[in-house]
């Protein structure tokens, strides 16, 4: 693939962290989102290829509505990888990146796009199965939705298939204020490492 990415020594560490919970607070115009797309683009290279040589990944991105989504975290998706990724407008709205790796082997990335602003909106995450999660613009989500997000996580591709290797839920916001569930969850209650 011919995208470069230049990584900021926040990312690089990042990408090296075996956690699954990872919080990323930063400034506006930081490199948050494409950092955390990244993370996910990285880790999809990783996984087990099938017998065909293909590494199927399934990566969820989640915000508080469906504007939000296609303003913000789709175009940085789409000004990465242009011609490369597909973008259809559904309900999630789904996206699909494939290229090929210089090993042979072929990068299959699925990319769930939905919006999570309500209980309703929360109960549809509840038969999905990812690789991995990106909750962008944490602090718009509830604690509720933090937690079904994450469940989520780990149940792609099947254990008969490989099963995941690194599955991981990424948070990126801005700084909250003390009173948060995102300040107790990632500064009170983090654990060690």
């Amino acid at each position: 693939m011919d995208v470069v990415y230049k990584v900021s020594n926040t990312f690089a560490q990042i990408h090296r962290d075996p956690n699954p919970m990872i919080f990323v607070m930063g400034p506006v115009g930081s490199g948050k989102s494409s950092g955390c797309i990244w993370h996910a683009v990285l880790n999809a290279m990783k996984q087990h290829p099938d017998s065909d040589g293909v590494r199927h990944y399934r990566h969820l991105v989640v915000r508080a509505t469906y504007p939000a989504l296609r303003s913000t975290v789709i175009k940085t998706w789409i000004e990465w990888f242009k011609d490369k990724i597909t973008i259809t407008y559904t309900t999630p709205i789904l996206g699909k990146l494939r290229y090929p790796l210089a090993d042979g082997t072929t990068v299959d990335i699925e990319i769930n796009f939905l919006a999570v602003d309500d209980e309703q909106s929360i109960q549809k995450l509840r038969s999905l199965e990812v690789t991995s999660a990106h909750i962008n613009e944490a602090s718009e989500i509830s604690k509720a939705a933090f937690e079904m997000v994450a469940s989520r996580v780990n149940r792609f591709p099947s254990v008969r298939n490989g099963g995941p290797v690194n599955p991981f839920t990424i948070l990126d916001y801005n700084a909250v204020s003390t009173d948060h569930w995102l300040y107790k969850r990632a500064e009170e209650d983090r654990p060690s490492g």
